[in-house]
């Protein structure tokens, strides 16, 4: 395969920015059954890595398939790490086969590439309430009918049915196998979600996947999480509306996770301070656990959590970027206020910027439609020459995960 000699600089240039870094982690505390049940979530996490591919973009399947038959591998590697022939910043990447588009269409696979948000909001008021939920919801991919070109809905339990159906069968195998009770009930409601297309009761399942065991005893802590499914809207540019698919396998690290319980156990006195009338302040405060993991694996889409139900209808392509605003200051203020009043003592809140600002210029290098930089701002000149020098040192954005896991000879004789 000829290659351009300026995109194979790009497509250097791209693979320098993610340091490759090996991903493990300690799992002789697991009985082999728990072992079985990883391979089992493995194997589903590589199905939900070609459901995003599909989500992402029209053409990204095909495309893979041309890139694997050329045996292209720099070609191939950047594909993997951009999920796309697309990178943040450069643009279209990947020059071999010709007539790629130059930009991913901001609907990804969600909407005809052909639609406007116009035609959009003039359907959906013709459609009934259900259906105009539907429409505007996290579930439902909206397509185009031939030949005359009408709008309607495929919810994704049809749309990806090739997959989910195989996917809902491995998270069943999988619930019989792990220990936790929790874990087991939402790998099975979740499996029933990718046939039905009805996500709540699994989202709450997610929610209450044990924290410990009801004995004091670390030996009887949950082992592993496991998040997969449809959660974040950032892959929909257009309306930040649909979900796009996620997998993370993450296996528990104890000693970390007792360091950071007084974080989480003081959430409540951080909504209680916050800077906000007492009108927006949530008195009662429901918190998740916050521990801390070593991943084993992750597939599809790069975030994680269940999905907000609250202003992003009105938001729209806004969304993302507000949220995540709203995240980063609320977490600065709540270390502020922790390490003020005493319940942490480190690290520092000079550290905490620190950490933060190294974040942003992360965030900055990743381009303007990265989630956490507002897509309708401006980069300054001197932000610009601060990226540069960072740019010119080959300081890393990210890693390029190399799962040790997949090397397993126990477990990949399973998968």
């Amino acid at each position: 395969m000829a290659m351009n000699p300026i995109i194979e600089d790009a497509i250097g240039k791209v693979i320098s920015r993610y340091a490759l870094v090996s991903l493990r982690a300690d799992l002789t505390s697991f009985t082999e059954n728990e072992k079985i049940a990883i391979s089992r979530l493995v194997a589903a996490g590589k199905l939900i890595d070609r459901i995003y591919l599909r989500q992402k973009w029209k053409g990204n399947e095909a495309l893979l398939d041309q890139l694997q038959n050329a045996k292209d591998k720099r070609s191939l590697l950047v594909f993997d790490l951009l999920k796309g022939p697309w990178d943040r910043v450069d643009g279209l990447v990947i020059s071999d086969p010709p007539n790629l588009p130059v930009h991913k269409p901001e609907g990804g696979n969600f909407y005809p590439e052909d639609m406007t948000k116009e035609e959009f909001e003039s359907w959906v008021r013709t459609l009934e309430p259900e259906q105009q939920a539907k429409a505007k919801g996290f579930y439902h991919v909206v397509k185009r009918k031939e030949p005359r070109g009408e709008l309607y809905l495929s919810p994704y339990s049809d749309e990806y049915k090739d997959l989910l159906s195989e996917i809902a069968g491995l998270l069943k195998e999988s619930s019989k196998l792990v220990e936790d009770e929790s874990l087991s009930k939402f790998l099975r409601t979740r499996a029933e979600a990718f046939l039905n297309n009805e996500y709540l009761e699994s989202e709450v399942d997610w929610l209450n996947i044990s924290k410990e065991s009801r004995l004091e005893d670390l030996t009887l802590y949950e082992l592993f999480q496991v998040t997969v499914g449809p959660y974040e809207v950032y892959t929909d540019e257009l309306f930040s509306a649909k979900s796009a698919f996620e997998f993370y396998i993450h296996a528990r690290d104890f000693e970390f996770s007792k360091v950071l319980e007084k974080f989480s156990n003081s959430l409540q006195e951080v909504e209680n301070n916050l800077p906000v009338p007492p009108k927006y302040k949530n008195s009662d405060l429901k918190t998740t656990p916050i521990v801390v993991v070593n991943e084993l694996y992750a597939a599809g889409d790069v975030a994680v959590g269940p999905n907000p139900v609250t202003v992003r209808s009105r938001l729209q392509e806004y969304h993302s970027a507000i949220e995540e605003a709203k995240a980063d200051i609320t977490g600065l203020f709540a270390a502020a206020h922790l390490l003020k009043i005493g319940l942490l003592t480190e690290p520092s809140i000079q550290q905490f910027y620190v950490t933060y600002l190294a974040s942003a210029f992360r965030s900055v290098r990743f381009g303007t439609k990265e989630e956490f930089v507002d897509t309708y701002g401006e980069v300054r000149k001197e932000v610009k020459e601060a990226l540069n020098k960072l740019e010119l040192e080959g300081i890393p954005i990210d890693i390029r995960p190399s799962y040790e896991i997949i090397k397993d000879a126990h477990l990949s004789s399973i998968y």
